[in-house]
């Protein structure tokens, strides 16, 4: 048997705001509590200016909905690697939708620091940057102990327990053998999956393909879902490249595409195939030499005469 993510992920068509407020019930509206004295919350546009209203998703026809897991497999690189801004957030809200348990502006700023972690302890655990793990992990030469605290710079460190904030762990040397970064880095980016991988809300449910018993198991909040894209990416090796057109990052995978491929979906391809076709034509316009347009569009001449109309 093997199981089949999804998630049906609803975005406001309508966009976002911010909306500050002094009011204290506010909290009530999100998971969690703001450390700030003054909250900054993100609605939906059609939500009500007053901070005291109930949430809301508004009419089924300002909401469009999709599947990350299918659609946008490398969501959680484009949230690690935002900004924590609000011009950011909004923007990212506004393209992939506003997770639940993200209202307010330290949450976000938090979690998107979070997974920028999880996901540089990946890229250096793959890679054997030693320089990187060393500033998530650290040996103390005097207790000969590995620890995992504030104490380090990582915010990982937070992450493992319930109340957000871990003692220093020190984990024996009998564990992790000094001076090795790889298997305590291992251990903490572990421990930070099984905290952050949510479960609760999930739901799992059996359906038959092709005659054999599988699970679906579906996802309702974007960031479970962000956090379950790097553990299935971790377990399962996965490779992204960036999009030569959106420069959005995508999976590559015999399964799902071609080795060779440089764009995200058919939607850039077909764009980037039209983009290039126009600059031909504005180029020639201007005087262009054939050869120059060729080498500026990343084509060949037989093309470029057909997209100009000089083929004959």
């Amino acid at each position: 048997m093997r199981s089949l993510l999804r998630a049906d992920i609803n975005v406001c068509e309508l966009g976002y705001h911010w909306v500050d407020t002094d009011h204290g019930v506010a909290s009530a509206l999100h998971w969690g509590k703001s450390p700030e004295d003054r909250y900054g919350m993100l609605f939906g546009v059609e939500m009500s200016e007053d901070p005291d209203a109930s949430y809301d998703h508004g009419d089924a026809g300002r909401w469009r909905s999709y599947d990350p897991f299918s659609e946008k497999r490398g969501l959680f690189l484009i949230f690690a690697e935002l900004e924590p801004t609000r011009e950011a957030i909004i923007e990212f809200a506004s393209r992939y939708g506003c997770p639940a348990s993200l209202r307010y502006l330290s949450n976000w700023q938090r979690e998107i620091l979070y997974l920028a972690s999880a996901v540089e302890v990946w890229t250096a655990i793959q890679t054997k940057d030693e320089e990187t793990l060393a500033r998530h992990v650290s040996w103390d030469e005097v207790q000969r102990d590995l620890g995992l605290g504030p104490g380090f710079p990582s915010p990982l460190q937070t992450t493992i327990d319930s109340h957000e904030m871990l003692p220093v762990v020190c984990v024996g040397v009998g564990d992790f053998p000094p001076p090795d970064l790889i298997a305590p880095a291992e251990y903490l980016l572990d421990n930070t999956l099984a905290k952050k991988v949510k479960w609760q809300g999930v739901d799992t449910v059996p359906v038959r393909i092709n005659g054999h018993l599988t699970f679906r198991v579906e996802f309702h909040d974007l960031l479970d879902v962000m956090w379950m894209q790097l553990a299935t990416a971790i377990s399962e090796s996965q490779e992204f490249r960036q999009c030569k057109l959106c420069e959005d990052p995508f999976q590559l995978s015999p399964d799902v595409n071609r080795a060779d491929r440089v764009f995200c979906s058919d939607t850039c391809r077909v764009k980037s195939y039209e983009r290039r076709q126009a600059k031909a034509r504005k180029m020639r316009a201007a005087g262009a030499h054939l050869r120059e347009i060729v080498k500026a569009v990343e084509s060949n001449m037989k093309t470029v005469k057909r997209w100009l109309g000089e083929d004959k």
